[in-house]
């Protein structure tokens, strides 16, 4: 399967090629930059979303990953999301032989894929977000315990 094309400051950080400087500058003078500065939900989401939507939005600030652009795909995860949960709550309320149970359990499940989907396209779901990482700028080192300033590597740490 092939790979995408990485972004010139990701494919420096995280990529096993090595590239050039030619290369990456190459790369970011071909590759279209999005802007992520004022991003504000579509007018189709409803106002009782319109929290949960700032909440992704602060989430994701400063990781690069969310632009104007994904503003919709948030939009429709938070409605596919929120409709999921309502027929949820109104399955409870039904027996499993009513005929309108299987009616709302094909629609919850195609509401709850919707869901999924969306999430891995934005990186909200567990597996989706393991795949993501750090700068390297980022990463903390760990501070070294009093046991390992004594006896360093004899721990086995």
């Amino acid at each position: 399967m092939a790979q995408y094309n990485m972004p010139a400051e990701w494919a420096k950080k995280y990529s096993n090629k090595h590239y050039t400087k030619a290369e990456i500058e190459e790369k970011r003078r071909t590759e279209i930059r999005m802007k992520d500065d004022e991003i504000v939900p579509t007018d189709s989401l409803p106002d009782e979303l319109h929290d949960r939507f700032y909440w992704f939005i602060d989430q994701f600030e400063g990781t690069g990953l969310m632009s104007n652009l994904e503003s919709d795909t948030l939009c429709r995860y938070l409605v596919a999301e929120k409709l999921y949960w309502e027929l949820t709550a109104e399955m409870a309320e039904l027996d499993y032989v009513d005929p309108d149970y299987t009616k709302l359990s094909h629609l919850q499940n195609r509401y709850h894929k919707q869901t999924l989907d969306y999430g891995k396209e934005l990186g909200i779901g567990f597996l989706s977000r393991n795949k993501l990482r750090k700068d390297k700028e980022q990463i903390e080192e760990e501070p070294e315990t009093k046991e390992q300033k004594l006896f360093g590597s004899a721990l086995g740490y």
